[in-house]
C-alpha cells in the first residue's frame, strides 16, 4: 500500500511516543489530533500488542510468562487525565504518575 508523502503530512499531525523503559524500545503512532478517544485508541493498539506478544517483548515475555504494563510514566497531557484514558487504565490495573 502506498501513502502519498504529501497527504500523510497533511493528516497526521502529531506523534504519539512510547517508550518502554525496561527494554529501551520506542513506538511511535502517527495521530491526526490529540483527543481523548484518537490517544486512547492509539494506546489501546499498543496494549493489545503487548499483550499478544506483538512487540519485541516476545523474548522478555516467553521467557518469564508475565511481562505486562503496569505503570505509565505521562507528561500530564489533556488526554491522559481524561476520564475515558484513567477508566481503561484502572479497568487494567496500570497505575499513572508524573515524571517528577
Amino acid at each position: 500500500n502506498i501513502i502519498n508523502k504529501k497527504t500523510f503530512l497533511y493528516i497526521y499531525i502529531y506523534i504519539y511516543v512510547i517508550i518502554d523503559v525496561f527494554t529501551r524500545y520506542c513506538y511511535l503512532t502517527p495521530l491526526e489530533n490529540k483527543t481523548d478517544v484518537v490517544v486512547l485508541d492509539a494506546f489501546k493498539i499498543l496494549y493489545n500488542r503487548v499483550m499478544e506478544k506483538q512487540t519485541p517483548l516476545k523474548v522478555m515475555k516467553e521467557k518469564t510468562k508475565s511481562y505486562a504494563i503496569h505503570q505509565i510514566i505521562s507528561d500530564n497531557e489533556g488526554s491522559f487525565q481524561s476520564k475515558i484514558f484513567r477508566d481503561f487504565l484502572i479497568n487494567k490495573n496500570i497505575r499513572i504518575s508524573d515524571p517528577s
